[in-house]
């Protein structure tokens, strides 16, 4: 059995990431787009690193080193959680798949395991970038024993079991209570984000409830320890094998992430069939009517048609809602807490007004549905060719969809900002013209990329939605657009913050328009 568990696990690998196309495809254009995803994503690899290593020595220097280890496994457990959470349905309970492989001579378990192993490789791939650069910084300026890189490195193998069992489990729950119901995809979305919501803010609060005080926050260590630990309990036991030399805690730690594990692994094996059923299945209206045909323009029927597949898919619909949902949350703390009083717990007089457009700007520059609008369409593309509709009316029915989904969340967080802050005129103006230039940028740039580096031959969704060349350059895009003002901002000082934002509005209210008028210019025939 492990030998087709191994030759399965290569070959959905391959299959995932495109590897057999760029070592055996005759197409240029398709290894060319291949080579520059991976580039784009070592590029990543190193920004990772990077922010990694100067997130380590800031900690060293506030002389907060011991809480490192935690902190470390927190993030990164967190953000398997968050993105195992969206791959749970695409990448483990794809029913049409398993229906392919299940015909072959293999034996069901290798294909189930198999599956595990792909999200497990792929989550420890960031697990040992960011875990190896956090190491190197920590053991260089604080020279721990042997014992702590061992004891680092095996962690990095076992930090992934735990969030993606939970991760597993959470997806089977929404998968029986949303099953049956009228809208699945709709509901599946809406329970994962708000379960998704209270793993991350309800530990939070419980930890900070009774501790924060004057006091308390002297001790800085103490009070991020506390945070993480609430938010994360098994982040205790790690630190304490790590850092102390415990490993009795550190023990338990592994033989509960590997216990869970394969429990589920076990759970999932046995009642695998009926979970993908169950996922798969479509409910059939019982008072379907005939009633008169209507006609609707052109952008109008395709903007409903987009709207559907965007609705069809709760992969899509969760990686592209998170960033405005984001928006919206971030608009709420500072409602209720208050901008003053945030600005005097960080003792940085003026930097939430400062920063507030650019923070906005940052949580939804890359979370455009535009990015992967095109490739969506998969092998039906072909029919879109052959539609007699321009180029500008199909773009414009992808962009609608984006602002859809974005402009009611920038309307709630602009009230609630508008409501909480006491600032200028032109303090206020930025919070609201400069989140929707970047709205705007994000909609049409997203979909000048996507244009550029289509992918039409996938079989999994999360291969378009999450890995796709479209969808990491766009993030490199929106990384830029927000990062260099924001440092333009902190070296030009508050003098001449109006000046900044002045430029980067008119900067990406020009790029829009002229990216926007190439991308009209393209023909659909050429796209692919």
């Amino acid at each position: 059995m492990w030998k087709q568990i191994r030759l399965l696990l290569g070959v959905q690998l391959c299959d995932m990431w495109g590897i057999n196309q760029a070592r055996y495809g005759k197409d240029k254009k398709k290894r060319n787009r291949l080579i520059m995803m991976f580039l784009v994503l070592a590029f990543l690899g190193l920004f990772m690193v990077g922010y990694t290593g100067l997130l380590c020595y800031g900690c060293i220097y506030l002389g907060m080193g011991d809480v490192i280890p935690a902190y470390i496994l927190t993030v990164i457990s967190l953000i398997i959680l968050f993105f195992s959470l969206f791959k749970v349905g695409s990448i483990l309970f794809d029913l049409k798949s398993y229906e392919l492989l299940i015909a072959l001579p293999l034996k069901p378990a290798a294909i189930i395991v198999s599956r595990f192993l792909t999200m497990y490789v792929q989550n420890l791939g960031l697990g040992l970038v960011i875990l190896i650069s956090a190491s190197c910084v920590y053991g260089y300026f604080l020279r721990p024993g042997i014992s702590f890189y061992m004891l680092m490195l095996a962690g990095a193998f076992l930090m992934p079991l735990l969030p993606m069992t939970i991760a597993t489990a959470v997806g089977a729950v929404v998968v029986a209570v949303t099953s049956r119901m009228k809208h699945k995809n709709l509901m599946s979305v809406i329970l994962l984000i708000v379960l998704l919501m209270a793993i991350l803010v309800l530990p939070m609060t419980l930890a900070g409830q009774d501790n924060f005080t004057i006091e308390r926050l002297q001790d800085i260590a103490g009070l991020v320890k506390d945070q993480i630990y609430g938010l994360y309990p098994p982040a205790r036991l790690f630190a304490a094998g790590v850092v102390e030399g415990n490993l009795a805690a550190y023990a338990v730690f592994a033989g509960l992430s590997l216990g869970l594990f394969i429990l589920l692994v076990a759970l999932v094996q046995w009642k695998y069939t009926a979970i993908c059923m169950a996922l798969n299945s479509k409910r059939a209206s019982k008072n379907y009517k005939l009633r008169e045909l209507s006609s609707e323009s052109p952008l109008k029927a395709l903007y409903r048609k987009e709207l559907k597949r965007y609705m069809a898919s709760s992969l899509y619909m969760i990686n592209t809602m998170v960033g405005y949902l984001m928006m919206v949350l971030l608009a709420a703390g500072i409602f209720f807490i208050g901008p003053q009083k945030l600005e005097e717990m960080l003792e940085l007089p003026g930097i939430i007004v400062r920063t507030l457009p650019f923070l906005l700007g940052f949580v939804v520059s890359f979370t455009s549905t535009t990015a992967s609008a095109i490739s969506m369409e998969g092998k039906q593309w072909w029919i879109v060719q052959s539609l007699p509709i321009s180029s500008k009316g199909l773009f414009d029915s992808k962009i609608l969809v984006n602002l859809t989904v974005a402009l009611p969340c920038y309307a709630v967080s602009v009230l609630l900002l508008l409501l909480s802050m006491d600032g200028t005129f032109w303090e206020m103006m930025w919070v609201v013209v400069l989140p929707l230039l970047y709205i705007l940028f994000a909609s049409v740039t997203g979909l000048a990329i996507n244009c550029k580096l289509p992918n039409f031959q996938w079989e999994s969704e999360a291969a378009v939605v999450k890995q796709s060349a479209a969808i990491l350059t766009a993030m490199l895009v929106g990384f830029a657009v927000v990062l260099v003002p924001m440092g333009l901002l902190f070296v030009c000082g508050q003098e001449a913050s109006n000046w900044v934002m002045g430029i980067t509005a008119v900067v990406l209210g020009g790029a829009t328009a002229v990216l926007y008028g190439r991308t009209n210019k393209v023909e659909i025939r050429d796209i692919g």
